[in-house]
């Protein structure tokens, strides 16, 4: 008798039918809390100060590595200038055809 039915009905109708009817079963579900997870060797007692979740330490001169320039060849590509500003080993400009 169902496959009757849902062969008169469209591809979106017959969609939505599945649709509702898995709605009306999940409805009727009871619901179950899920266990919580438990870590081995972890304790629940003492004042815990998340210590690990705080902002890294930053180290003297770590940045110190961006102020100078990448060298891919025999050309240095400056990063402050977004590597618009390439030169050879001397500190010379070189120029680049357009397009580039």
């Amino acid at each position: 008798m169902r496959k009757a039915a849902t062969l008169s009905l469209s591809p979106e109708q017959h969609r939505q039918q599945r649709y509702d009817e898995l709605v009306a079963w999940l409805a009727a579900q009871p619901l179950v809390a899920a266990p919580s997870p438990t870590v081995h060797g972890a304790s629940t007692k003492g004042d815990y100060s998340g210590a690990e979740l705080s902002a890294p330490a930053v180290r003297p001169g770590a940045d110190a590595a961006l102020s100078l320039p990448s060298r891919i060849g025999n050309r240095l590509y400056h990063r402050r200038h977004h590597n618009r500003c390439i030169t050879d080993l001397t500190g010379q400009p070189v120029v680049l055809p357009q397009g580039a």
